[in-house]
């Protein structure tokens, strides 16, 4: 006897957070290295909810670099999200390599029900094999996971309250011809805590 039970998942917000990366590889002509990283995810069912999905840039970096910025995503269901190491120089900007958060590591994090978070140090991935900083090191990025029910972003976001004035039934007579020339206004107690 077999039975299958069918995992409902309830969406919760995904955060981001790139940290930092070391023993970057010599990139520039001049030995140095201009990193970013660039957030990517392929799958629908992980909806950004950060407007920008790129890090800023640190110019001239000296083989480490470090951000502490942060992404947030809806996630329907947990899937795969890559995070594209990328040089940025006055020409372009140039992939150095890529790490992947796998969807195994967010689905354990999402199937939980109270707040979750953990930190992972990725070797950055170059045409399939290690990337070798500068140093003779394997280059590495250090990412930051967190799982909440709650959108941080938008917990200090003013509501919305929408008035709709339907119709009046019932109206008095109020002009000598028998009509009326009806509108409504709205009054606010607390002007400041509700504005139009």
């Amino acid at each position: 006897q077999y039975r299958f039970v069918r995992q409902m998942w309830i969406p919760k917000i995904l955060e981001v957070i790139v940290i930092n990366a070391e023993n970057l590889p010599k990139m520039d002509l001049f030995g140095t290295v201009d990193p970013f990283v660039r957030v990517v995810v392929d799958d629908t069912k992980i909806i950004p909810v950060s407007k920008s999905l790129e890090t800023s840039i640190r110019k001239n970096a000296p083989y480490v670099a470090s951000w502490e910025e942060s992404f947030f995503f809806e996630v329907e269901e947990p899937s795969t999200i890559t995070c594209e190491l990328m040089d940025w120089d006055r020409t372009g900007k140039e992939l150095i390599g890529t790490v992947c958060v796998d969807g195994d590591e967010i689905e354990s994090m999402v199937l939980l029900d109270e707040y979750t978070e953990k930190t992972v140090s990725l070797v950055v991935q170059s045409d399939g094999k290690d990337l070798v900083g500068n140093n003779k090191k394997a280059c590495t990025i250090t990412i930051g996971l967190k799982i909440s029910k709650e959108d941080p972003t938008l917990q200090a976001s003013p509501k919305v309250l929408e008035v709709l004035v339907l119709r009046a039934d019932h109206l008095p007579k109020t002009d000598t011809f028998g009509t009326i020339d009806p509108f409504v206004r709205l009054h606010l107690d607390d002007p400041a805590a509700l504005a139009p």
